[in-house]
């Protein structure tokens, strides 16, 4: 295949660790080998304060075990975190900035009444999405601990993977669908992924609302997962003038993906459009992952996908 590329992406959790070893290029692309370890219940802690783990030896090992079972000469991967363990917003802002520096300094003091603790503690990364009509610029802001991300660094340099990049759960599952989610309009993507609740609202394509919300010990049909969404389309119809979201999809475990669906029909008000991870890579092109159990590596796949 003319300009074949392999990566490789993690998704990384207190549960445990899932790897997809992609292959192709981003109009080709399949997975040429995938594993996922489990780690003792409780035996890792990942918030947005902290990164623990009682047996750092034997999550270590576990990690080193899965990669090598990918069968690859490729040592650098695309990290991808829980939500829960850092922050991702959208931001206006007025005013203008001449380079990084300035931006910096401007994002820290528009969030110093959002964000608790010292700011100096954190790890802040920013992207500008567009202009606004009004001139304002909106600005795509995510935190984390720097103490969070230099364990994760360390934790995989040990097993001989070196981290290229580490982002969010949300952008992961985001990216492979987002040539779907650009097409006109005020658009929505909701999934739920792990324990985690994410929302997302475009227009044209470029995110203007995120929000995502963990929910421990919660499935897809949780009375819990209902008001969740209920209070974000109330939110959002309460900021945006009562304006309705054009077309909603949606990406949640296959086994509950029809109930998941009736509950956001009922909110939006507009039949949503289910995507599925795997979709977008044909049956031929599955190697190692049945289309039944593909959903688990979703946000693996998602990071890998950011270096096609």
């Amino acid at each position: 295949m003319l300009f074949s590329k392999k990566r490789v992406g993690v998704d990384i959790s207190p549960h445990g660790v899932k790897m997809v070893l992609l292959d192709g290029s981003s109009t080709a692309c399949r997975i040429s080998a995938a594993q996922e370890r489990a780690f003792e219940p409780d035996s890792v802690i990942l918030t947005h304060r902290e990164f623990l783990m009682d047996s750092p030896e034997v999550v270590t090992e576990r990690i080193r075990d899965a990669y090598n079972c990918l069968n690859t000469r490729v040592n650098k991967a695309i990290i991808t975190l829980p939500d829960s363990a850092g922050k991702l917003l959208v931001l206006t802002m007025s005013e203008r900035f001449k380079n990084r520096a300035e931006a910096m300094e401007l994002i820290h003091w528009k969030l110093k009444k959002r964000v608790q603790g010292n700011q100096n503690d954190l790890h802040f990364d920013y992207q500008i999405l567009e202009e606004l009509e009004n001139g304002e610029l909106s600005i795509l802001v995510a935190f984390v601990s720097r103490t969070v991300v230099e364990r994760i660094e360390s934790l995989f340099k040990a097993t001989g993977l070196e981290p290229a990049r580490i982002e969010f759960n949300c952008m992961s599952l985001h990216r492979p669908f987002a040539d779907h989610l650009g097409n006109g309009g005020a658009s929505g993507l909701i999934s739920f992924h792990g324990d985690n609740l994410g929302i997302m609202f475009m227009q044209e394509g470029v995110p203007r609302f995120i929000r995502n919300k963990k929910l421990d010990n919660c499935n897809v049909t949780d009375p819990r997962v209902f008001m969740e969404l209920k209070n974000t389309f109330v939110s959002w119809r309460e900021r945006n003038k009562n304006r309705d979201i054009d077309t909603i999809h949606t990406l949640s475990p296959p086994n509950s993906s029809s109930r998941f669906d009736a509950m956001v029909e009922e909110l939006a008000g507009v039949t949503p459009f289910r995507f599925s991870i795997a979709d977008i890579m044909p049956t031929q092109e599955i190697d190692l992952v049945d289309r039944a159990t593909l959903y688990p590596f979703a946000a693996a796949i998602g990071a890998a996908w950011r270096a096609v």
